[in-house]
Protein backbone atom coordinates (compact mmCIF):
# COMPACT_ATOMS: atom_id res chain seq x y z
CA UNK A 1 0.00 0.00 0.00
CA UNK A 2 2.83 2.38 0.90
CA UNK A 3 4.60 1.54 -2.37
CA UNK A 4 1.48 2.44 -4.38
CA UNK A 5 1.21 5.75 -2.53
CA UNK A 6 4.87 6.55 -3.21
CA UNK A 7 4.51 5.74 -6.92
CA UNK A 8 1.41 7.94 -7.11
CA UNK A 9 3.29 10.81 -5.46
CA UNK A 10 6.22 10.39 -7.88
CA UNK A 11 3.83 10.50 -10.85
CA UNK A 12 2.22 13.66 -9.48
CA UNK A 13 5.64 15.27 -8.98
CA UNK A 14 6.69 14.31 -12.54
CA UNK A 15 3.54 15.82 -14.01
CA UNK A 16 4.01 18.91 -11.85
CA UNK A 17 7.61 19.24 -13.08
CA UNK A 18 6.46 19.04 -16.70
CA UNK A 19 3.73 21.62 -16.10
CA UNK A 20 6.24 23.87 -14.34
CA UNK A 21 8.59 23.76 -17.33
CA UNK A 22 5.75 24.73 -19.67
CA UNK A 23 4.80 27.62 -17.39
CA UNK A 24 8.41 28.82 -17.09
CA UNK A 25 8.75 29.04 -20.88
CA UNK A 26 5.16 29.99 -21.62
CA UNK A 27 6.11 33.20 -23.42
CA UNK A 28 8.58 31.35 -25.66
CA UNK A 29 6.03 28.59 -26.37
CA UNK A 30 3.25 31.06 -27.13
CA UNK A 31 5.57 33.09 -29.39
CA UNK A 32 6.67 30.07 -31.44
CA UNK A 33 3.09 28.82 -31.80
CA UNK A 34 1.95 32.30 -32.86
CA UNK A 35 4.70 32.46 -35.49
CA UNK A 36 3.65 29.11 -36.93
CA UNK A 37 -0.02 30.17 -36.93
CA UNK A 38 0.94 33.32 -38.86
CA UNK A 39 3.02 31.21 -41.30
CA UNK A 40 0.04 28.89 -41.77
CA UNK A 41 -2.27 31.84 -42.52
CA UNK A 42 0.22 33.42 -44.92
CA UNK A 43 0.64 30.06 -46.64
CA UNK A 44 -3.13 29.87 -47.16
CA UNK A 45 -3.01 32.97 -49.34
CA UNK A 46 0.24 32.09 -51.16
CA UNK A 47 0.56 28.31 -51.65
CA UNK A 48 -2.90 27.55 -53.19
CA UNK A 49 -2.49 30.50 -55.57
CA UNK A 50 0.96 29.20 -56.59
CA UNK A 51 -0.43 25.68 -57.26
CA UNK A 52 -3.37 27.12 -59.21
CA UNK A 53 -1.17 29.33 -61.40
CA UNK A 54 1.21 26.43 -62.05
CA UNK A 55 -1.72 24.25 -63.09
CA UNK A 56 -2.93 26.94 -65.50
CA UNK A 57 0.55 27.41 -67.01
CA UNK A 58 1.04 23.70 -67.67
CA UNK A 59 -2.28 23.53 -69.52
CA UNK A 60 -2.29 19.75 -69.36
CA UNK A 61 -5.32 18.06 -70.89
CA UNK A 62 -7.01 14.99 -69.51
CA UNK A 63 -8.48 12.23 -71.62
CA UNK A 64 -11.09 9.82 -70.28
CA UNK A 65 -12.04 6.62 -72.10
CA UNK A 66 -14.42 3.85 -71.04
CA UNK A 67 -14.59 0.23 -72.17
CA UNK A 68 -15.78 -3.15 -70.94
CA UNK A 69 -15.72 -6.85 -71.72
CA UNK A 70 -18.97 -8.03 -73.31
CA UNK A 71 -21.16 -9.52 -70.53
CA UNK A 72 -21.61 -12.83 -72.39
CA UNK A 73 -17.84 -13.30 -72.60
CA UNK A 74 -16.99 -12.38 -68.98
CA UNK A 75 -17.67 -15.84 -67.43
CA UNK A 76 -15.17 -17.39 -69.85
CA UNK A 77 -12.31 -14.95 -69.18
CA UNK A 78 -10.03 -15.70 -66.25
CA UNK A 79 -9.24 -12.08 -65.26
CA UNK A 80 -10.85 -8.65 -65.22
CA UNK A 81 -10.11 -6.13 -67.98
CA UNK A 82 -7.78 -4.10 -65.75
CA UNK A 83 -5.50 -7.15 -65.48
CA UNK A 84 -4.92 -7.08 -69.23
CA UNK A 85 -4.37 -3.30 -69.34
CA UNK A 86 -1.99 -3.00 -66.39
CA UNK A 87 0.97 -4.64 -68.08
CA UNK A 88 4.26 -2.73 -68.41
CA UNK A 89 4.80 -3.83 -72.00
CA UNK A 90 1.27 -2.89 -73.11
CA UNK A 91 1.43 0.56 -71.52
CA UNK A 92 4.95 1.18 -72.85
CA UNK A 93 3.95 0.13 -76.37
CA UNK A 94 0.96 2.47 -76.13
CA UNK A 95 3.28 5.36 -75.19
CA UNK A 96 5.43 4.62 -78.24
CA UNK A 97 2.32 4.37 -80.43
CA UNK A 98 1.22 7.79 -79.15
CA UNK A 99 4.55 9.26 -80.30
CA UNK A 100 5.71 10.57 -76.92
CA UNK A 101 9.28 11.84 -76.97
CA UNK A 102 9.94 11.49 -73.24
CA UNK A 103 8.59 9.55 -70.29
CA UNK A 104 8.33 12.12 -67.52
CA UNK A 105 8.18 11.23 -63.85
CA UNK A 106 8.63 12.98 -60.53
CA UNK A 107 12.33 13.64 -60.35
CA UNK A 108 13.22 13.55 -64.02
CA UNK A 109 12.47 12.18 -67.47
CA UNK A 110 13.90 9.69 -69.93
CA UNK A 111 13.96 9.73 -73.72
CA UNK A 112 11.55 7.32 -75.39
CA UNK A 113 14.28 5.99 -77.70
CA UNK A 114 13.82 2.31 -78.50
CA UNK A 115 17.14 1.63 -76.75
CA UNK A 116 15.52 2.82 -73.50
CA UNK A 117 12.43 0.60 -73.79
CA UNK A 118 13.45 -1.76 -70.98
CA UNK A 119 14.09 1.19 -68.65
CA UNK A 120 10.81 2.83 -69.63
CA UNK A 121 8.95 -0.43 -68.92
CA UNK A 122 10.58 -0.56 -65.48
CA UNK A 123 9.54 3.03 -64.72
CA UNK A 124 6.00 2.48 -66.03
CA UNK A 125 5.65 -0.56 -63.79
CA UNK A 126 7.07 1.33 -60.81
CA UNK A 127 5.21 4.66 -61.10
CA UNK A 128 1.99 3.76 -62.92
CA UNK A 129 1.23 0.21 -61.86
CA UNK A 130 2.79 -0.20 -58.40
CA UNK A 131 2.51 3.51 -57.47
CA UNK A 132 6.01 3.54 -55.97
CA UNK A 133 8.83 6.06 -56.30
CA UNK A 134 12.47 5.26 -57.02
CA UNK A 135 13.04 4.71 -53.30
CA UNK A 136 10.26 2.13 -53.03
CA UNK A 137 7.90 4.43 -51.14
CA UNK A 138 4.32 5.26 -52.11
CA UNK A 139 4.44 7.64 -55.07
CA UNK A 140 1.00 9.30 -54.88
CA UNK A 141 -0.76 9.31 -51.51
CA UNK A 142 -4.42 8.35 -51.14
CA UNK A 143 -6.66 11.34 -51.76
CA UNK A 144 -4.25 12.81 -54.33
CA UNK A 145 -5.21 10.57 -57.24
CA UNK A 146 -5.83 13.71 -59.31
CA UNK A 147 -2.03 14.07 -59.56
CA UNK A 148 -1.66 10.76 -61.42
CA UNK A 149 -0.71 10.96 -65.10
CA UNK A 150 -2.33 7.60 -65.79
CA UNK A 151 -4.87 5.59 -63.85
CA UNK A 152 -7.74 3.18 -64.34
CA UNK A 153 -10.90 2.83 -62.28
CA UNK A 154 -13.56 0.14 -62.25
CA UNK A 155 -17.26 0.97 -61.98
CA UNK A 156 -19.20 -2.27 -62.12
CA UNK A 157 -18.01 -3.96 -65.32
CA UNK A 158 -16.85 -0.70 -66.91
CA UNK A 159 -13.17 0.29 -66.87
CA UNK A 160 -12.37 4.00 -67.09
CA UNK A 161 -8.91 4.95 -68.36
CA UNK A 162 -7.50 8.42 -67.60
CA UNK A 163 -4.39 9.86 -69.21
CA UNK A 164 -2.91 13.38 -69.11
CA UNK A 165 -0.78 15.13 -71.71
CA UNK A 166 -0.46 18.54 -73.34
CA UNK A 167 -1.18 17.14 -76.80
CA UNK A 168 -4.80 15.95 -77.39
CA UNK A 169 -3.74 13.86 -80.39
CA UNK A 170 -1.22 11.93 -78.30
CA UNK A 171 -3.93 11.26 -75.71
CA UNK A 172 -6.20 9.81 -78.39
CA UNK A 173 -3.45 7.65 -79.90
CA UNK A 174 -2.42 6.38 -76.46
CA UNK A 175 -5.97 5.36 -75.57
CA UNK A 176 -6.60 3.85 -78.99
CA UNK A 177 -3.49 1.71 -78.59
CA UNK A 178 -4.56 0.59 -75.10
CA UNK A 179 -7.94 -0.45 -76.52
CA UNK A 180 -6.44 -2.43 -79.39
CA UNK A 181 -3.67 -4.15 -77.40
CA UNK A 182 -5.87 -5.03 -74.42
CA UNK A 183 -8.48 -6.42 -76.84
CA UNK A 184 -5.85 -8.74 -78.33
CA UNK A 185 -4.88 -9.96 -74.84
CA UNK A 186 -8.48 -10.55 -73.80
CA UNK A 187 -9.31 -12.42 -77.01
CA UNK A 188 -6.28 -14.68 -76.61
CA UNK A 189 -7.40 -15.49 -73.08
CA UNK A 190 -10.98 -16.18 -74.19
CA UNK A 191 -10.30 -18.25 -77.29
CA UNK A 192 -9.58 -21.62 -75.62
CA UNK A 193 -12.58 -21.42 -73.27
CA UNK A 194 -14.80 -20.22 -76.12
CA UNK A 195 -13.82 -23.23 -78.25
CA UNK A 196 -14.56 -25.60 -75.37
CA UNK A 197 -17.97 -24.03 -74.74
CA UNK A 198 -18.97 -24.09 -78.41
CA UNK A 199 -17.74 -27.67 -78.87
CA UNK A 200 -19.58 -28.93 -75.77
CA UNK A 201 -22.75 -27.09 -76.72
CA UNK A 202 -22.79 -28.57 -80.22
CA UNK A 203 -22.00 -32.03 -78.86
CA UNK A 204 -24.96 -31.84 -76.46
CA UNK A 205 -27.31 -30.42 -79.08
CA UNK A 206 -26.42 -33.27 -81.51
CA UNK A 207 -27.19 -36.05 -79.05
CA UNK A 208 -29.79 -38.45 -80.43
CA UNK A 209 -31.85 -38.18 -77.26
CA UNK A 210 -31.89 -35.01 -75.13
CA UNK A 211 -33.28 -34.98 -71.61
CA UNK A 212 -35.38 -32.12 -70.27
CA UNK A 213 -32.55 -30.88 -68.02
CA UNK A 214 -30.09 -30.79 -70.93
CA UNK A 215 -32.70 -29.06 -73.07
CA UNK A 216 -33.08 -26.35 -70.41
CA UNK A 217 -29.30 -25.86 -70.35
CA UNK A 218 -29.18 -25.57 -74.14
CA UNK A 219 -31.98 -23.00 -74.15
CA UNK A 220 -30.37 -21.02 -71.35
CA UNK A 221 -26.94 -20.92 -73.03
CA UNK A 222 -28.14 -20.46 -76.61
CA UNK A 223 -27.42 -16.70 -76.81
CA UNK A 224 -23.98 -17.16 -75.25
CA UNK A 225 -23.25 -19.99 -77.71
CA UNK A 226 -24.15 -17.78 -80.66
CA UNK A 227 -22.01 -14.93 -79.30
CA UNK A 228 -18.94 -17.13 -78.75
CA UNK A 229 -19.34 -18.86 -82.09
CA UNK A 230 -19.53 -15.50 -83.84
CA UNK A 231 -16.45 -14.41 -81.91
CA UNK A 232 -14.51 -17.46 -83.10
CA UNK A 233 -15.68 -16.73 -86.66
CA UNK A 234 -14.50 -13.10 -86.35
CA UNK A 235 -18.01 -11.67 -86.44
CA UNK A 236 -18.24 -10.45 -82.82
CA UNK A 237 -16.06 -8.20 -80.64
CA UNK A 238 -15.26 -9.01 -77.03
CA UNK A 239 -14.02 -5.68 -75.68
CA UNK A 240 -16.47 -2.88 -76.38
CA UNK A 241 -16.15 0.89 -76.28
CA UNK A 242 -18.55 2.57 -73.91
CA UNK A 243 -17.52 6.00 -75.16
CA UNK A 244 -14.94 7.72 -77.32
CA UNK A 245 -12.12 9.53 -75.48
CA UNK A 246 -13.41 12.71 -73.84
CA UNK A 247 -10.88 15.54 -73.47
CA UNK A 248 -11.00 18.18 -70.76
CA UNK A 249 -8.67 20.78 -69.30
CA UNK A 250 -6.81 19.15 -66.42
CA UNK A 251 -6.66 21.97 -63.90
CA UNK A 252 -8.48 22.63 -60.67
CA UNK A 253 -10.13 25.72 -59.26
CA UNK A 254 -8.42 27.93 -56.70
CA UNK A 255 -11.03 26.76 -54.20
CA UNK A 256 -9.86 23.15 -54.69
CA UNK A 257 -6.24 24.02 -53.85
CA UNK A 258 -7.38 26.04 -50.82
CA UNK A 259 -9.36 23.08 -49.51
CA UNK A 260 -6.29 20.85 -50.07
CA UNK A 261 -4.13 23.31 -48.11
CA UNK A 262 -6.24 23.08 -44.94
CA UNK A 263 -4.55 19.83 -43.88
CA UNK A 264 -1.12 21.36 -44.53
CA UNK A 265 -2.02 24.43 -42.46
CA UNK A 266 -3.12 22.31 -39.51
CA UNK A 267 0.09 20.28 -39.72
CA UNK A 268 2.15 23.49 -39.65
CA UNK A 269 0.44 24.65 -36.45
CA UNK A 270 0.93 21.27 -34.76
CA UNK A 271 4.58 21.31 -35.85
CA UNK A 272 4.93 24.68 -34.09
CA UNK A 273 3.37 23.30 -30.90
CA UNK A 274 5.66 20.27 -30.94
CA UNK A 275 8.76 22.37 -31.65
CA UNK A 276 7.95 24.88 -28.90
CA UNK A 277 7.50 22.11 -26.30
CA UNK A 278 10.72 20.38 -27.35
CA UNK A 279 12.65 23.66 -27.21
CA UNK A 280 11.24 24.46 -23.77
CA UNK A 281 12.33 21.11 -22.34
CA UNK A 282 15.73 21.44 -24.00
CA UNK A 283 16.32 24.88 -22.51
CA UNK A 284 15.14 23.61 -19.12
CA UNK A 285 17.60 20.70 -19.32
CA UNK A 286 20.44 23.12 -20.17
CA UNK A 287 19.42 25.34 -17.24
CA UNK A 288 19.46 22.36 -14.84
CA UNK A 289 22.86 21.21 -16.07
CA UNK A 290 24.35 24.68 -15.59
CA UNK A 291 23.08 24.65 -12.01
CA UNK A 292 24.64 21.26 -11.30
CA UNK A 293 28.36 21.77 -10.47
CA UNK A 294 29.12 18.06 -10.69
CA UNK A 295 27.55 17.82 -14.15
CA UNK A 296 29.43 20.92 -15.31
CA UNK A 297 32.68 19.45 -14.01
CA UNK A 298 32.10 16.30 -16.06
CA UNK A 299 31.43 18.41 -19.15
CA UNK A 300 34.60 20.46 -18.60
CA UNK A 301 36.56 17.27 -18.12
CA UNK A 302 35.14 15.86 -21.33
CA UNK A 303 36.14 19.06 -23.14
CA UNK A 304 39.64 18.85 -21.68
CA UNK A 305 39.15 22.09 -19.75
CA UNK A 306 39.24 20.82 -16.16
CA UNK A 307 41.20 23.84 -14.97
CA UNK A 308 38.62 26.43 -16.04
CA UNK A 309 35.55 27.37 -14.01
Amino acid sequence: MNNDTEIQKEDEISLLDLFTVLLRYRILIASIILVFIILSIIGYFIYPAYKYNKSMEENIKQGIFQMEIAPKAQPYISQGLEYFILRPELLTDSLYAAGLEDFEFKGGKISMNIENKATVMYLVNLFWIQNLDLGGKKFIESGKEHELIFRIRRTGTVIEVTFKNKDPEKIRKFMESIFKLSTVNVEENLRINAKLMVTNYERLSNLPKISESVQLILEKDFDTYLFLKDFLDGKEVVVKRISEPVLAESFFSLLFFKSQYKKIGIMIVFAGIFLSFMLAFFLNAVHNIKGDEEAMKKIRDALGDSGSK
